[in-house]
């Protein structure tokens, strides 16, 4: 069930940002996908990165709210990493600066948020909770990433 409503969220978050890839972006392609993230491919890598940071910066602020320090600090850490790889691939791709950058990508950072926020209300964090098929789907985009970096 967690499943199914992983690929409606990618699939939504996709088509919200159909319009803003630009021709020198770099691509998740075929090669790259797993199970999680085969309704991706063709998406720049910036926009899943973004959007994963959100995810994650979601996931800090829920542990916050919890009392679970460490638990929020890791998702902080991961959001982070994200976002600087979202900024890093943006700006390789078409040659801008971290501010253009971060202007670019913050509706995708602020998307994954509001995602986070949605599969995080049902406090569930569980193996088959919504929130660990997309911390899944992020862990693959990630792997796939670095695998090519």
């Amino acid at each position: 069930m967690a499943h199914s409503a992983l690929k409606s969220a990618v699939l939504v978050a996709a088509l919200a940002c159909a319009g803003q890839a630009a021709a020198a972006d770099q691509l998740f392609r075929k090669a790259d996908a797993t199970p999680l993230t085969d309704t991706v491919i063709g998406q720049p890598f910036w926009v899943l990165q973004a959007q994963c940071a959100g995810l994650f910066g979601s996931m800090s602020n829920f542990q916050t709210l919890r009392g679970k320090p460490a638990e929020a600090e890791r998702a902080k850490t991961m959001a982070v990493g994200f976002m600087n790889d979202a900024l890093d691939r943006l700006q390789a791709d078409r040659g801008i600066d971290r501010k253009a950058a971060m202007a670019i990508a913050l509706p995708q950072l602020d998307a994954g948020r509001a995602h986070g926020r949605e599969v995080l209300g049902s406090e569930r964090t569980d193996t088959l909770s919504a929130w660990n098929a997309e911390r899944s789907f992020c862990l693959d985009i990630n792997d796939a990433y670095h695998r090519r970096h």
